[in-house]
């Protein structure tokens, strides 16, 4: 009795962690996407571990990069950026304020202690007006990839990342619902089984009493 009753506890414990554990991964999943769904209305570039992940949507590194790439940078000091690196960078445009933008550095400047890079599209016919600082720079390109930029703007789209949120939600409570009716059943069957005990004892004791009163008196008894 002691053994099954720690099994149970023991089981139960088990239940709860994993119940734990998965309200965490979905907390996780949510934040997550609601973090990138944000970055996706404010025109920034989802940053995770110091890498920043960006689509290409202007043409003005064609033909290098183009249109619909994914773009992946680390980030890095202004003082590792060196001539002829690509890097991705918040403008300060008042006309394109924090859009992210991929362009290539075609010189440094120096003013004591501060450094500044300038930038240009390698497809465009001028330098950019606004240097880039330290604190705009999200880092140097390190990957760029045509193929992931489709899979990226799909999984990137407020509707996918809704619906990925709905789907995922539905799972957790498709799988708690699959989860409570394995256990009413086993607690069903466990019910039949001890009923089914009970009945048979019931029989048995019953049998046994009818057979002790209907026993014929013992005449072999010599007085």
């Amino acid at each position: 009795m002691k053994r099954q009753y720690s099994k149970q506890n023991k089981n139960k414990i088990k239940s709860k962690v994993a119940s734990i554990i998965s309200w965490c991964f979905f907390a996780l999943i949510f934040l997550l996407l609601m973090y990138v769904l944000g970055c996706r209305v404010t025109g920034n570039a989802p940053t995770f571990f110091g890498y920043s992940f960006h689509i290409v949507v202007t043409q003005s590194m064609e033909p290098e990069i183009k249109v619909g790439d994914f773009v992946v940078s680390k980030k890095c000091d202004i003082s590792d950026v060196k001539i002829n690196d690509d890097i991705l960078f918040e403008s300060v445009d008042p006309l394109l304020k924090d859009i992210v933008i991929v362009h290539r550095v075609i010189a440094i400047a120096f003013q004591g202690e501060n450094v500044s890079l300038i930038t240009k599209g390698i497809n465009n016919p001028s330098a950019d007006i606004n240097p880039v600082r330290q604190e705009n720079l999200l880092g140097k390109v390190v990957v760029t990839n045509s193929n992931l930029g489709g899979i990226a703007k799909f999984l990137f789209n407020g509707y996918t990342l809704f619906f990925i949120l709905v789907l995922g939600v539905l799972i957790f409570i498709m799988v708690k619902q699959i989860k409570k009716i394995k256990v009413e059943v086993a607690q069903y069957k466990k019910n039949k089984r001890e009923s089914m005990r009970e009945s048979v004892k019931l029989e048995l004791e019953e049998y046994i009493k009818n057979n002790k009163n209907d026993r014929p008196p013992n005449n072999d008894y010599k007085g």
